[in-house]
């Protein structure tokens, strides 16, 4: 899992323990189930539909209200997991997130 995602599955965590509790622990699981799961179905999710990603191979999958934004390096046998974002998000604020990962 890439920095920025960490830092985003801890945002959720912090952000859901403190105003839905009763959510946290069901969201988080279900997240951490679907990431562990890409191990052996790294293809599950879709191309990702935005402009600037479609080339990229960058794949999506929904989870719950976030959308987990990876990548499978099938020479190198991983998945890279770039970023973990609330499915409110606009595609504006998806593409900066992007972007600084480029300029990375």
């Amino acid at each position: 899992m890439q920095d920025a995602a960490k830092a985003e599955l801890i945002e959720i965590t912090d952000y859901l323990t403190r105003n839905a509790p009763w959510y946290a622990e069901r969201v988080i699981q279900d997240i951490k189930t679907r990431v562990c799961s890409l191990c052996d179905f790294p293809y599950r999710g879709k191309p990702a539909s935005l402009p600037i990603l479609s080339n990229s191979e960058i794949r999506v999958i929904a989870l719950s209200r976030y959308i987990l934004y990876y990548r499978v390096f099938e020479d190198k046998s991983e998945v890279h997991i770039y970023h973990v974002i609330h499915s409110a998000q606009s595609d504006a604020a998806i593409l900066r997130r992007f972007k600084q990962d480029m300029e990375e």
